[in-house]
């Protein structure tokens, strides 16, 4: 699964706007109405300067209703413009798992026995995934979103192709990784472009079923592919399927960066832009400021880390389900793919909870808070989700240890696929509401820790099942993740008066 650059880019509001500190009474948001009711940031130009504001010939929007300003769009274009996005998304991340089920293929095709290049080959598109954002992020916010998506998705089809092709071992591997970095878009951009805060929910639920459903969904269809037609067809597929989808999205998927948008007009028009029109991302031409704050902002660090282990067990699963199926209940490799059906139901519940519930949770803390955004609401779902962790961990290893009818392991990890969702959904909404200014460079970071789990917690998979078996080896990682439980719950409770004392410390 991905987490792509998430930025709330509408245009930057006025000097005395931007001097308001980012705290608890606004959240770095546009005040909002007195009704409860989100207020569309205003659009304003993106120049810092009064002057520039009041000329004439700088190019501005036509007023807070301006229907050119992406928040203002029809809700059918805005949903439209996402869904086509999500779409585009999805086809890119089918290549994280669809080879999976046959990596034992691909080692004994190039005569190699490595348990440890076996994980390699499915997680290594997970390190391209952390590399991704750090490249895409600032060309996302100079040239626009949609040259992303159709770059991304262009890429991801000459680089499967290649991977179909690959004549020794560092080849797949090399390009594989390459995947990786071209399966990162900005979808998550997106929904900081399109929407306020509470519609976030329910955008970022679509958003989610991307990565979600795909990382969950492939390895069932390259188990077939795989099992009929051999490991390469698993990398052709990948292609056959975006290939539509780039056409598609070359006629229909427009731009949403208001900046860009806006540089547009002042073309269309012959008027000046303001001088930071095209680049507005304060944060993206650096690469050092994610993790400046991963290492340095504790709710940064500790919510990312609690992530990342959730996102390196989704990995351990992909590269070792084989292992338990194959070796424990003599599945073949079609039937491997279907091993991962719980996972995949664990998830679509999740995501689709999480997103009814998201919106609601929300609303109901603005109201408690006498009207004011409480962006810790967000992580309510993560708080209860987390305690299926290690029931999941536990119900899995010792149901496979004992060799227990092959459903029962199955059902288990339909609890990892919910808790996994939830919490993505949840930190990702969260981090987008609490750190709007800096939203580019938190999630950057965010995604690269993540990233950086889904690629090394595989490699001591297989070795650990090998060492202490299913039952103890799940059980160890079950107790990890108790410890880990808490994390959402104590930033519920004690964000907000951390995040202040940040904001005071600047």
């Amino acid at each position: 699964m991905v987490v792509c650059h998430i930025s709330s880019n509408p245009p930057p509001p006025s000097p005395s706007q931007k001097r308001m500190p980012h705290n608890e009474s606004t959240n770095g948001q546009i005040p909002e109405k007195s009704n409860g009711q989100e207020k569309n940031e205003q659009p304003a130009s993106d120049g810092h300067e009064d002057d520039s504001q009041k000329d004439p010939n700088v190019v501005d929007w036509d007023g807070p209703h301006d229907p050119e300003y992406p928040q203002n769009w029809p809700a059918r274009k805005k949903w439209f413009n996402l869904s086509l996005a999500t779409l585009a998304m999805l086809v890119a991340n089918l290549g994280s798992s669809t080879i999976s089920p046959g990596s034992s293929e691909v080692l004994s095709e190039f005569r190699a026995t490595s348990t440890e290049l076996k994980a390699l080959i499915v997680s290594i598109f997970s390190l391209g995934i952390a590399l991704g954002p750090m490249l895409l992020a600032p060309i996302s916010d100079k040239y626009g979103r949609r040259v992303v998506y159709l770059c991304s998705i262009l890429f991801f089809i000459i680089f499967s192709c290649i991977c179909a092709v690959s004549t020794n071992l560092p080849m797949l591997l090399v390009f594989r990784f390459l995947t990786g970095v071209s399966a990162s878009n900005t979808c998550g951009g997106t929904i900081g472009d399109l929407f306020g805060p509470h519609q976030r929910g329910k955008a970022m639920a679509l958003y989610g079923l991307a990565p979600i459903s795909s990382n969950a969904l492939s390895p069932v269809i390259g188990g077939y592919v795989i099992f009929g037609l051999g490991w390469r067809w698993a990398f052709w597929i990948n292609a056959i399927i975006a290939a539509p989808v780039f056409i598609v999205a070359i006629f229909f998927l427009g731009e949403s960066h208001a900046p860009i948008l806006l540089a547009r007009k002042a073309k269309k028009t012959g008027k000046k832009t303001p001088k930071d029109a095209a680049n507005s991302s304060k944060g993206a031409s650096t690469l050092l400021t994610p993790f400046r704050l991963l290492f340095t902002h504790p709710t940064v660090f500790f919510l990312s880390l609690y992530m990342a282990f959730l996102y390196g067990l989704f990995y351990i699963f992909l590269t070792t389900m084989s292992l338990v199926f194959k070796g424990v209940y003599g599945f073949n490799v079609g039937e491997v793919g279907l091993s991962f059906l719980g996972l995949s139901a664990g998830m679509l519940i999740g995501n689709v909870l999480t997103g009814l519930m998201s919106d609601r949770q929300y609303e109901k803390a603005k109201e408690a808070h006498h009207g004011t955004p409480h962006p810790e609401s967000r992580l309510t779902e993560t708080v209860y989700t987390g305690l299926l962790v290690p029931l999941g961990l536990f119900w899995f290893g010792w149901s496979a240890q004992e060799k227990v009818q092959f459903l029962c392991p199955i059902i288990a990890t339909s609890f990892l696929g919910i808790a996994i969702s939830a919490a993505y959904i949840s930190i990702q909404s969260y981090m987008l509401d609490a750190f709007a200014s800096e939203a580019a460079d938190v999630l950057a970071a965010t995604t690269f820790l993540r990233s950086v789990f889904g690629t090394i917690l595989p490699l001591a998979g297989a070795p650990t099942y090998t060492l202490l078996g299913f039952g103890w080896g799940n059980s160890m990682l079950g107790f990890i993740s108790l410890v880990l439980v808490p994390i959402p719950w104590v930033f519920i409770h004690h964000g907000q008066k951390w995040r202040r004392k940040d904001e005071e410390s600047k």
